[in-house]
């Protein structure tokens, strides 16, 4: 179910600041989430992100601001008020009853509306019955404590799905998933948003929620200072590079202009670059083609957007596209010289390089450089060409002078030369010497 942002909001927060220790962690943060929508808000350690849970929890006390609940205004909102409207988290530390087992977690406390299933044996079913309507296939009697760390993330947050919750905050809950058990959840979570639960994904990684969240909020020391839908943060996650690197001692109402400003500044150093320049990101899907590419390529204005490399070197059928594959596989830098590339009928010779891209373990794209070395190839056979022609020059006349006989020589001399040219030639443009 795709949200709708003309709907009523189910929650609003407006211009919330919040105190920590007489230090401000939540700076007149403003945030709002529609029935069904999946925003993530991504900042590092320490930016602010668990204050929002905890303030949508009625763990933390708002110092100024005001906070809408289905458009109803509710300071202070206290923890009952919020489980009673449907708020729920779940955190990547937080552990259910070591010693219990997994039937006994999930409805531990009761489930709303239902009584505790007391008898073992209908616990253990029911328990069962759950897991493998969610595609998770773990015993129900297995403990809680000899699950590992990714099972325990998703064991809890099958038993906060099971209150029904109208949002659910992930704290930092989806970075320790291994990647069956991520995929196992994205589609638990996608039957969730179907039915109008809401989701707030707080992580330190936009490449974790990139591909799952509809919007994003990025946040630093408190404030957030874009929100986007992640339809619009689509330069190979480019985003947490540079807001990474804006300035530690900027005006914090700047931000915002500061980070569009490197973000444009970024973009038009790579258009402007006199080489020829591909960015794909990490499915090998084009997101960008420079300048200097395009006229490359002969291509019109984003006419590539999205489109696979094969598509783009579309009358490339072997040598080429193989070993550019096999470079972009090996995900590391790789070199390659003296390429064969037929391009708009026409045939060239190229060096390419690709470049891998990462967010700290995570590749999220390769920048593809290819360097167009036709006209120097072309140059340096001729000079190849001429070079071999004063040798076979030489060593005729060399020859010749030995043997003394100058008139002899010199019609050798001619005729050798003549069919040493005519050899060579044919040779370096692929033509047959003559006989």
């Amino acid at each position: 179910m795709k949200y709708d942002s003309s709907a009523p909001p189910l929650v609003q927060m407006k211009k919330i600041s919040c105190l920590n220790d007489g230090n401000k962690v939540l700076r007149n943060l403003s945030l709002t989430l529609y029935p069904g929508q999946i925003h993530a808000v991504v900042g590092d350690h320490g930016s602010g992100k668990s204050y929002i849970s905890d303030v949508l929890s009625g763990i933390h006390p708002v110092h100024s601001g005001e906070l809408y609940l289905e458009g109803r205004k509710v300071n202070p909102l206290s923890i009952k008020k919020s489980q009673d409207f449907g708020i729920q988290t779940v955190h990547q530390d937080v552990s259910l009853i070591q010693n219990f087992n997994l039937a006994e977690n999930l409805f531990t406390p009761e489930l709303p509306d239902q009584s505790f299933p007391f008898q073992k044996s209908k616990r253990l079913q029911i328990a069962e019955e759950i897991l493998k309507g969610y595609g998770v296939y773990i015993s129900p009697e297995k403990l809680y404590k000899d699950l590992n760390l990714s099972e325990k993330i998703l064991i809890n947050i099958i038993r906060v799905l099971l209150r029904s919750p109208r949002l659910l905050i992930l704290d930092e809950a989806l970075e320790k998933l291994t990647g069956r058990d991520y995929e196992c959840l994205i589609n638990i979570l996608n039957g969730h948003i179907d039915r109008g639960m809401s989701i707030l994904c707080l992580s330190h990684k936009i490449d974790e929620v990139y591909n799952f969240a509809d919007s994003v909020s990025i946040i630093r020391k408190g404030e957030i200072f874009l929100n986007d839908s992640m339809d619009s943060i689509d330069r190979l996650n480019l985003v947490k590079l540079c807001y990474s690197q804006l300035n530690y001692d900027s005006n914090i109402n700047d931000l915002s202009k500061e980070f569009y400003q490197l973000l444009k500044y970024n973009e038009a150093i790579l258009q402007k670059l006199p080489i020829n320049l591909i960015v794909t990101d990490d499915s090998g899907r084009i997101k960008m083609i420079n300048d200097a590419g395009r006229k490359f390529f002969n291509l019109h204005a984003r006419e590539f957007r999205d489109k696979s490399l094969r598509e783009l070197f579309l009358e490339e059928k072997e040598g080429f596209i193989h070993a550019l594959e096999d470079a972009l596989a090996g995900q590391t830098e790789t070199s390659l010289y003296n390429m064969r590339l037929t391009m708009s009928s026409s045939k060239r010779i190229v060096n390419f390089r690709t470049l891998p891209i990462y967010d700290g373990a995570f590749l999220i794209g390769n920048i593809i450089i290819l360097e167009d070395i036709s006209e120097q190839e072309k140059l340096r056979e001729q000079i190849n060409l001429s070079e071999k022609l004063a040798s076979v020059g030489l060593l005729a006349a060399g020859v010749l002078e030995q043997e003394g006989d100058f008139r002899l020589g010199a019609r050798m001399d001619i005729a050798g030369l003549g069919q040493g040219a005519a050899f060579l030639q044919a040779h370096a443009v692929g033509q047959a010497a003559p006989d």
